[in-house]
């Protein structure tokens, strides 16, 4: 009998020690969790400034797309300019003309 109650102890004895195996494995799993669970954050983060990233680069393209605008109006302006500078040579020199003729017939 005495020899049955020490097999049952030692039974007894390793089902502990399993048990304590046991919770020491989900305590692991538990840690792996998070983990897990912070790699997870970290990564929606950097998601997040990629996303920023995309929209500060569209928003400078649009400032250049209107720069390049304002550039293309200027330069209509100043060949608009150029040209009503040339028409002023010309009603010039016509005039000169008109004069040069007036004065070779005095």
């Amino acid at each position: 009998m005495a020899l049955i109650v020490k097999e049952m102890s030692l039974g007894v004895k390793e089902m502990v020690l399993g048990v304590k195996e046991m919770v020491l494995g989900v305590k692991e799993m538990v840690l792996g969790v998070k983990e897990m669970v912070l790699g997870v954050k970290e990564m929606v983060l950097g998601v997040k400034e990629m996303v920023l990233g995309v929209k500060e680069m569209v928003l400078g393209v649009k400032e250049m797309a209107l720069g390049v605008k304002k550039m293309s109006l200027g330069v209509k302006e100043m060949a608009l300019g150029v040209k009503k500078m040339a028409l002023g040579v010309k009603l010039m020199a016509l005039r000169v003309k008109e004069i040069a003729h007036i004065v070779k017939y005095c």
